[in-house]
């Protein structure tokens, strides 16, 4: 029996100060997607520039992009 090895490209980020892998094509919408964070209660910035919602899906991630999520919370 013969091992089929899939070889995917994948490039570093920065995800919240946590260095991490992710395919080559992935975009922003993607990543938050993988992570669970897809709610509307996050702001998030790509190389220190915030991004648009509407804009997450054409945001595509360069090698040792800096992505920062920030999440609202309620209380005082």
């Amino acid at each position: 029996m013969r091992a089929i090895i899939l070889v995917l490209d994948m490039k570093s980020i920065l995800f919240n100060d946590e260095r991490i892998n992710c395919a080559d094509e992935f975009t922003l919408a993607d990543l938050l997607q993988e992570r669970g964070l897809t709610e509307s209660r996050i702001a998030v910035a790509v190389n220190g520039k915030v991004i648009k919602r509407a804009d997450w899906a054409q945001c595509t991630l360069s090698e040792n992009a800096d992505v920062v999520v920030i999440e609202a919370t309620y209380g005082g």
